[in-house]
């Protein structure tokens, strides 16, 4: 009855890890069973793929008080999970995805809890690089109605111009018909509705027939990086930081965020309050320089914090009182 009960993954094998019994009862969860292994990405790409899923979250370490009968939480961080092909857990940076290799004890399932906050896809090669070309992909369900979780479909930016589409079945992706000299820069589910921003920061919307319709006037502003990031319930397109006032059609620019705070990362942006972390900082942006971009990928260096109260911008190492929500502790400290 709890196991029928469980949706996340994390939460399976943590029921998984109670004991003997309990591990034989429910079956290793598999991505095997709900996406295809390999999807074959059309011209001008040409590849085959593999289709990854992660997840956003929070992690608590959780410590038994022995003066109390209920655990407490003394630690969160803020970590992507994902699974290996052996059904074990891995840790990565949020925004730069390199996995965490830490040198403290393994996990234990049974000491820490895992809260989601997003989820992500990425489409690999089977080498585990990322496919050249393919800024950013969403996953969503086609038929709300759908039990057996193959009723879905995957939209993708490429080369920053074209939106593909492909249903789970098909042979082949199509390519949407898009907006006359778009260059899309981000895609989002909002609302069970696809979104995609360009470089100018005009908001489309995907209709059911995959039409590309225009929810929002441009930004006019400058043809910097956009991204899309639900809030509390709100659309945001960060640029400089603005909200989409969807009654009277306008953008409003955003003067400060609050307690929250925005990450975006190379194939999730999401939102979160600070309030839900130890050491948490809100009202700041963190985000990747691309330009940092090295033959190994992206490393923690290149990861940098907007903070909006005065504007300034810092690389995240230079300012330690933002770093502590990223797993493991910051200079190998003790837990």
């Amino acid at each position: 009855m709890i196991s029928k009960r469980l949706d996340s993954r994390v939460d399976i094998l943590r029921f998984r890890a109670v004991c003997t019994s309990w591990r034989c009862s429910v079956s290793l969860p598999s991505f095997d069973q709900e996406l295809p292994l390999i999807l074959d990405v059309p011209d001008p790409i040409s590849v085959a793929a593999l289709l990854f899923q992660t997840t956003i979250s929070r992690m608590e370490l959780v410590r038994k008080d022995p003066n109390s009968s209920s655990p407490s939480l003394s630690k969160t961080w803020l970590v992507k999970v994902g699974e290996s092909n052996y059904g074990k857990l891995q840790l990565f940076n949020p925004l730069t995805n390199q996995e965490i290799k830490h040198c403290l004890a393994p996990l234990s399932l049974d000491e820490f809890m895992f809260v989601e906050l997003s989820k992500a896809f990425l489409l690999k090669l089977p080498s585990g690089s990322s496919v050249f070309g393919i800024n950013k992909v969403v996953l969503f369900p086609v038929s709300a109605n759908s039990s057996d979780g193959t009723e879905f479909g995957i939209l993708a930016i490429f080369h920053e111009v074209e939106l593909a589409y492909w249903k789970y079945g098909d042979e082949n992706w199509i390519l949407l018909d898009t907006l006359e000299n778009a260059q899309y820069d981000d895609i989002i589910v909002y609302r069970a509705q696809v979104y995609v921003v360009d470089r100018w920061g005009t908001v489309s919307w995907i209709d059911s027939s995959l039409n590309v319709i225009q929810y929002s006037p441009s930004l006019y502003s400058c043809g910097g990086q956009k991204h899309l990031v639900e809030c509390c319930g709100d659309l945001y397109v960060v640029d400089r930081v603005y909200k989409l006032d969807e009654e009277w059609g306008k953008w409003i620019d955003v003067k400060s965020l609050d307690d929250k705070v925005f990450v975006l990362g190379m194939d999730c942006s999401f939102s979160f309050s600070s309030r839900e972390f130890n050491g948490g900082k809100g009202n700041c942006i963190y985000y990747v320089d691309n330009d940092d971009y090295v033959d190994t990928g992206l490393s923690p260096e290149s990861i940098h914090v907007f903070h909006l109260e005065d504007r300034s911008i810092y690389k995240l190492a230079a300012i330690p009182e933002f770093s502590e929500i990223f797993w493991p502790p910051r200079n190998g400290s003790s837990l």
